[in-house]
């Protein structure tokens, strides 16, 4: 079992930033030969992060805030030098390793001046059909190009 926590937090005269975040991991390690040792491990986490964006008198223009999760995968090789380095009168073990993570990281309840933030466009087409088109035979038609798929409107708070 590991554990971390990160925590930023800036107070500029435009601009302050807070971020709190942390995530746990459980894994296994096994000493392998010739002194290496190979670890894995799964994780998670989660956090808050919060933007206040002020104008040259002071004045509060606009807050951002979220919730963040986070689900991770890491491997880890290591392996340590028969010798050793020697400084100053004392010998230190050699260590040397790469890792390798996959994080999948979303930022959730996204509020801009707390109302419900502005929804991004959807860039991936989720309503592929495959249909014959006169000019070139069959082609995928994207959820925005069909007339009888609704896509929700995008709506963008105004600033105060």
């Amino acid at each position: 079992m590991a554990g971390t926590f990160s925590s930023l937090h800036r107070n500029k005269t435009r601009k302050t930033e807070n971020l709190d975040f942390g995530e746990i991991s459980a894994g296994y390690f096994t000493r392998l030969s010739d002194n290496r040792v190979l670890e894995v491990y799964l994780g998670a986490g989660g956090g808050a992060t919060e933007r206040i964006e002020r104008n040259a008198e002071k004045v509060t223009e606009r807050t951002l805030d979220g919730s963040l999760s986070k689900i991770f995968a890491q491997v880890n090789y290591a392996r340590k030098k028969r010798e050793n380095l020697r400084l100053f009168g004392h010998e230190f073990p050699l260590t040397y390793g790469a890792a390798m993570r996959m994080s999948y990281m979303q930022l959730n309840n996204f509020r801009i001046n707390g109302q419900a933030g502005a929804r991004r466009k959807q860039r991936v087409f989720r309503a592929h059909h495959l249909h014959p088109h006169p000019n070139s035979g069959p082609r995928a038609t994207a959820a925005h190009e069909r007339p009888d798929v609704r896509l929700p409107q995008q709506q963008i708070p105004q600033s105060r």
